[in-house]
């Protein structure tokens, strides 16, 4: 795989993790659901869908792995616009953004 390809592939996964980081740090975490403003029942950190009904009640972990599974499919969304990885390259490409991180 040529450094272009590398690079973009670890663009699109940095982005996903950042924007996890962003939204647990900054979206207020609500462990009900209630209607947004625009009209919309959601709940945690902000989680949308047709599970999402009035008069549920979630705890921190259901939020966190809600979050968990929302940023795992925008994930596989965007690898999809990068020409194909491996599994194993894709995987690299997390743990080097994971390794980056916790050195800064």
């Amino acid at each position: 795989m040529n450094i272009k390809t590398r690079l973009l592939a670890l663009c699109f996964t940095g982005a996903i993790l950042t924007g996890g980081v962003l939204v647990a740090t900054s979206e207020d975490e609500v462990l009900r659901t209630y209607v947004d403003p625009a009209g919309i029942e959601t709940a945690c950190f902000g989680q949308t869908g047709h599970n999402i009904k009035l008069g549920m009640v979630f705890t921190h972990q259901q939020c966190l792995d809600m979050l968990a599974s929302s940023l795992n499919t925008f994930d596989r969304e965007l690898v999809k616009l990068t020409p194909p990885l491996s599994e194993g390259e894709h995987i690299n490409s997390l743990l080097r953004v994971r390794t980056l991180r916790l050195q800064h």
